[in-house]
């Protein structure tokens, strides 16, 4: 975003609420002393008021003495009184994004927001400090929880014409996740030591059974947004997973990619995409396909977001019985219920089609998600439960699949707290996959500790 549109926006919504955060409505000052050494008298001490302490950083700033300016507000912002921390975090947050310290900005109002959740004008500052900071997708999410419960019609226009240039000014982003991940089932086989073929029990060898161990986990997720005309853009996204285990025989990659044209009407954006996926499990392709998908997205009331993609594509399996097509359909919604939590519901259901009768199916599913923030930790849960049921038996076993799989996810990361500029991350989830097919049994725990990072 250029730093002359952020500038007259920040000009813009100050003229809207002309005293803002500083004796206005929005937090009103107290009396209370504070002290500040004098230059080279340690003992003695000037005692200021805290509205004069205000107005001396104010006069600093004036004068061009940054650094002084800072160090009193931040000083300002350990006081005992609430309402003095939060204001002297405001200004500093504004001078800090003056100064381009987009880092600091974050920082600052992150701290005053844990305190006072509900104050919208240093929310929308946030979000203005982390889209100039190269996190939109974490500035849309502030937008839409500044959102919850209405805002000044002025200020709401605002907030609509930033939300728009925000949406359409992305050229680039991206994200990774680098970690540790102790798994009881790296291989999301069954426990059982025989199944039975035709009335004839079989053994597994320990290769088809459930093996637990500690793998290394990543994941990064890449965009491009060329502009081609107004309200139209060439959007590339490239997204990878994996998960590696010792000698490689259970190493897991995903990877999938996707490229087309992007529409912007009015608040709805719609996208056609070329898509492809690949995946590998051990040391060789375990399948690969190729087809489009068109996605639609918009605003949903003041402080939501809804979302419809349709998808087909040709797969290809390590097993050629598997090979067909297959036709997907996904509808979303996800709002910001207050200034603090954010949930979200999808609905899914899925075709695939198969050489082989008992290799294809259908399949249904629910999933929620709820994230909250915590000081200065976000913690989530989420839930995902889905229905496979195949179009045949298979004629060994005498049975078609029929699985319920449920799985359940809790986690946390930290919004202020670093690792070399990293942010840790802390998830838990379980797998449970129930079907009167024994080998399609499996249950799973999962540990991962990993740091992460948003561009």
């Amino acid at each position: 975003m250029a730093g002359n549109s952020a500038s007259s926006e920040r000009r813009a919504e100050r003229a809207e609420r002309e005293q803002p955060m500083r004796l206005s409505k929005w937090m009103p000052l107290l009396l209370v002393a504070v002290a500040i050494p004098t230059a080279g008298r340690s003992q003695d001490k000037v005692i200021l008021t805290a509205p004069k302490a205000f107005a001396l950083a104010e006069a600093y700033q004036k004068e061009g003495r940054e650094a002084d300016a800072e160090a009193l507000l931040k000083a300002l912002s350990q006081d005992p009184n609430a309402d003095y921390r939060a204001e002297a975090r405001f200004r500093l947050g504004e001078a800090l994004m003056a100064r381009r310290d987009y880092a600091g900005a974050i920082d600052a109002f992150s701290a005053l927001l844990e305190e006072k959740p509900d104050a919208k004008p240093a929310r929308i500052e946030l979000a203005k400090a982390l889209a100039l900071g190269g996190k939109p997708a974490a500035a849309e999410r502030q937008l839409r929880r500044a959102e919850v419960g209405g805002l000044p019609p002025d200020v709401q226009r605002l907030v609509d014409k930033f939300g728009d240039v925000l949406r359409r000014s992305r050229p680039y982003g991206a994200s990774f996740e680098l970690g540790i991940a102790p798994d009881s089932n790296i291989n999301q086989a069954t426990d059982v030591r025989t199944v039975d073929i035709g009335g004839f029990p079989l053994t597994l060898d320990e290769s088809g059974r459930a093996k637990s161990g500690i793998g290394v986990m990543t994941f990064a997720d890449a965009f491009a947004s060329l502009q081609l005309a107004h309200g139209v853009a060439l959007v590339t996204n490239i997204v990878g997973t994996g998960n590696f285990y010792g000698s490689g025989r259970f190493t897991d990659l995903f990877v999938t990619a996707s490229s087309g044209p992007e529409f912007v009407v009015d608040r709805e954006v719609i996208r056609a995409a070329a898509t492809y996926a690949w995946r590998q499990v051990g040391k060789s392709t375990y399948s690969k396909g190729y087809g489009g998908s068109l996605q639609m997205t918009g605003p949903a009331g003041k402080a939501g977001q809804f979302g419809f993609t349709l998808s087909l594509s040709q797969q290809h399996y390590r097993i050629p019985d598997q090979n067909g097509p297959q036709y997907a359909a996904r509808a979303s919604f996800e709002r910001a219920l207050s200034s603090r939590l954010f949930g979200r519901i999808e609905l899914n259901v899925a075709r695939q089609e198969a050489v082989a009768a008992p290799y294809a199916s259908w399949s249904y599913g629910i999933a929620g998600s709820v994230s909250r923030d915590v000081g200065a930790l976000t913690v989530y849960g989420s839930a995902a439960y889905s229905r496979t049921e195949g179009d045949a038996p298979f004629a060994l076993f005498g049975a078609g699949r029929r699985d319920d799989r449920l799985d359940v996810s809790i986690g946390a990361g930290s919004k202020r707290f670093s690792i070399a500029g990293l942010s840790p991350v802390v998830r838990v989830s379980q797998t449970i996959n129930r079907s009167p097919l024994a080998i399609y049994q499996f249950r799973r725990t999962r540990l991962e500790l990993a740091l992460e990072e948003r561009f």
